[in-house]
């Protein structure tokens, strides 16, 4: 992520006070390019980089969709931990994610900032759940290589790229093609889906 390059920032929430705290958090190269309350009005998609949104049964398809017509990035706030559509949305693809009750300034812009630079962003309680949940069996796991696997392991561990070249010993430009790599293979979005999937799937 370069500072010189804006990323406009569309939220979604159902409290006009929440919106507006989340909106005062952003700080450059995070601008504010509209709201909405349950995507009324419909995000406008020509000036929208990352839509964040509020998790519940209706918003999840609907960030979807939208995600799927453009080259939107996906940011959810969730209500529960236990919720059952945080781990669908994360299958699904959304980049990042963050509990209502942990959202401050500095959570907010980590998690943006993750999402921004492609690295994705997930709480350590969402990773322990898809670890604890009944795994999806070993399809996809004979596709990776060894030095793939690794690379996946660490950006589950939410380490970045340049930590997971000096962990490696590899460049940073190796480590991206490595990642660029799997997430081909997979067919995911971004790292948060990968990872996701590959918990799941108990590839890692």
């Amino acid at each position: 992520m370069t500072e010189e390059r804006p990323f406009r920032i569309w939220i979604d929430d159902h409290n006009p006070i929440f919106r507006l705290g989340l909106g005062a958090c952003l700080e450059p190269p995070f601008l504010l390019s509209g709201e909405s309350a349950h995507f009324s009005p419909q995000p406008d998609l020509t000036r929208t980089d990352i839509l964040v949104f509020e998790l519940d049964p209706a918003g999840l398809p609907n960030a979807l969709r939208l995600a799927h017509e453009s080259d939107l990035l996906l940011v959810t706030i969730a209500s529960q931990i236990e919720d059952e559509l945080l781990v669908e949305a994360i299958e699904a693809g959304v980049t990042g994610a963050m509990l209502r009750t942990d959202a401050n300034p500095t959570s907010f812009l980590h998690t943006l900032r993750s999402a921004a630079s492609g690295n994705g962003s997930l709480p350590t309680a969402v990773l322990s759940r898809l670890l604890s949940r009944p795994r999806a069996g070993m399809r996809g796991a004979g596709e990776l290589t060894d030095r793939e696997l690794g690379v996946l392991r660490l950006l589950s561990k939410g380490e970045s790229t340049r930590q997971i070249a000096e962990d490696l010993c590899y460049s940073e430009k190796t480590v991206k093609n490595i990642v660029h790599d799997v997430l081909v293979r997979m067919n995911c979005r971004n790292r948060a889906q990968a990872v996701a999937l590959a918990t799941r799937r108990g590839i890692i």
